[in-house]
């Protein structure tokens, strides 16, 4: 149910053998998943439609460290090796076969090999950027230790307008997983692309690599949407929320600037209750329109929210917003509307009792007469999740002329070392100028005109500061009526060491690493952890389980494999999992 708020198959190395050995455990501390890690399965959503020009399919890769990455294409069975120097992001590209148009997902309801697979020696953080003529968007990558088992999906409604285009979402599986899809949403009257309605059960058996979309059939505008539909599954997954192509709010009656809109969501398990949000910088030529579209959706029955917006300049009042979602998968639309009028705009601090979503969408060009900034979608962090560093990656598709950061930190006002903490906010190593906004929030936003960004960095700003400051942000950047929009990396890691002369990834649950004669697995769990116990699951069809006794710290398991391999090691605990890779051989 949607609430309107009036504004008022396999992967497969020929010769290669992966093995992914999953531990189970319980630990003291719980902490907010970071960007980076050593394995990512992005795929494509589809844009506009397939003839429409294409211009630019990136994936942008970041690292702190020099490091190997090794990409698995799935739909081309191919492969490939790049170098990342530290600090240096490398992108890869349509234009030099890098990347492949043949990766986006068309396919609606049925199980694709479509993902591509991206592994590391270190941690990296992943950008995807799909851009079609006049109609572009991207996400920031969710590394498989940031992946659950329990979403909520969030899209937008079908648009059919110059052409039948519609909004869905679709699940990415790195290994054999068992998922449910429960249809929720709104206009129980129109069906899928693939026959489905609101209210069906979707049970699917996805294998590694494989790609499932769900998506409307476009004949309707501004009422089918699968927005709240509940999706679990017995492995980790990935989600993401797209719209083929759309204006935001959807019911314009003058309806220019539309665009493609996609985003990796959180699970479940990173809901939040409290949330900061800042409006996109945008012209509001018409002087009518003014603020973005926000979207809620619930985790719990009888959620409530509230919304109080202020002014980035003056601090003033702006306006408050509230209400109440029902059910759990209700969404609340702020807002949809066929006038320009007055959104939430400015600095907004939002609350709900239980834990929720919370999307940001940039209006079309139409809303306000902006004709540099068209829709995008960014899934919002919640304040529990900041951390004290994180880089903003600028997209690399020359069509976008103008880029900018949006920055916020929270430090206390009223702390004696406020200078100093202030002071200590860094941005590519220099300082940086942020201005107070309210209570403990402050901004810092950087534009980037045509003709830069400087090679000396190369669209990277590597943003740190100490213990007492924490932020989020977002990367938006744009041409005529036409844009893109990410988050912040967040958790930049700390640098990794090696045991033994043996290569070892550590996390916050184990060191993980394989010996140097590549026949026994190690797994050293740190003091705080108790195992339980440990599944080791070749990608050739077997499958190794141990137990262990209460209190074990260190496992030592043969492994079967040749000289060359890479081992992808998944570690949870709870709802939470990290994943490494142990590239040996090369």
């Amino acid at each position: 149910m949607i609430l309107f708020v009036s504004s008022g198959m396999s992967y497969m190395i020929v010769a290669l053998c992966a093995l992914l050995a999953v531990v189970t455990a319980t630990a003291m501390h719980a902490q907010a998943p970071s960007s980076y890690g050593t394995e990512f399965l992005v795929a494509i959503a589809p844009n506009d439609n397939q003839s429409a020009p294409t211009q630019a399919l990136h994936i942008l890769i970041a690292s702190p460290f020099d490091t190997e990455v090794t990409v698995y294409d799935y739909d081309r069975a191919a492969i490939k090796k790049r170098s990342v120097k530290a600090n240096v992001p490398v992108v890869l590209r349509d234009d030099n076969g890098g990347t492949s148009w043949g990766s986006e997902v068309w396919e609606p309801e049925f199980g694709m090999p479509k993902a591509i697979r991206i592994t590391s020696e270190k941690p990296v953080a992943v950008w995807v950027l799909n851009s079609k003529v006049v109609s572009s968007d991207g996400y920031l990558a969710r590394p498989l230790s940031a992946w659950g088992r329990e979403y909520r999906v969030m899209s937008y409604y079908d648009f059919n307008e110059a052409r039948p285009w519609a909004g869905g979402f679709f699940i990415v599986a790195h290994e054999q997983t068992s998922v449910q899809i429960k249809l929720q949403g709104s206009d129980a009257g129109v069906r899928t692309s693939g026959g489905k309605k609101i209210g069906d059960v979707i049970n699917v058996l996805l294998q590694e690599g494989e790609v499932y979309m769900v998506v409307g059939d476009g004949t309707t505008r501004g009422s089918f949407d699968l927005s709240g539909t509940h999706i679990t599954a017995d492995r980790p997954i990935g989600v993401i929320g797209f719209h083929q192509r759309t204006t935001v709010p959807n019911l314009l009656l003058d309806g220019n600037g539309r665009n493609h809109l996609v985003e990796m969501l959180p699970p479940v398990s990173e809901y939040g209750t409290s949330f900061t949000t800042v409006e996109f910088a945008r012209t509001r030529s018409n002087g009518i329109g003014r603020g973005d579209v926000f979207r809620i959706v619930s985790s719990e029955d009888a959620t409530r929210w509230s919304c109080s917006f202020y002014d980035k300049t003056t601090g003033n009042l702006l306006g408050k917003q509230g209400g109440i979602l029902p059910r759990a998968g209700d969404v609340a639309d702020i807002s949809q509307t066929q006038l320009p009028t007055a959104l939430v705009q400015g600095m907004a601090f939002w609350e709900m009792d239980k834990p929720s979503m919370l999307m940001q969408y940039s209006c079309s060009s139409s809303f306000d007469g902006d004709i540099n900034l068209d829709p995008m979608m960014i899934a919002i962090e919640p304040d529990d999740s900041w951390s004290n560093s994180a880089v903003a990656m600028v997209a690399r598709a020359e069509q976008f002329t103008n880029h900018r950061v949006s920055m916020m930190f929270r430090t206390n006002v009223n702390d004696s070392r406020y200078a100093e903490n202030l002071a200590s906010i860094r941005s590519n190593g220099a300082g940086l100028f942020v201005k107070h906004l309210r209570d403990n929030v402050h901004l810092a936003e950087i534009t980037i005109a045509a003709g830069q960004p400087a090679p000396e960095w190369q669209g990277q700003f590597t943003v740190t500061a100490n213990d007492n400051v924490t932020m989020s942000g977002a990367v938006y950047g744009n041409s005529f009526v036409d844009a893109y929009g990410w988050s912040m990396a967040g958790g930049i890691p700390a640098p990794s060491t090696n045991v033994g002369g043996d290569a070892v990834a550590h996390a916050d649950l184990a060191n993980v690493w394989l010996r140097a004669d590549k026949s026994i697995l190690c797994i050293e769990l740190q003091e705080s952890i108790t195992i339980t116990n440990i599944r080791i699951c070749t990608l050739l069809g077997k499958t190794i389980c141990y137990s262990l006794a209460p209190g074990t710290q260190r496992a030592e398991i043969p492994v079967d494999c040749p000289t060359v391999v890479p081992l992808f090691v998944a570690i949870e605990q709870g709802s939470r999992s990290q994943h490494q890779t142990i590239l040996s051989g090369y």
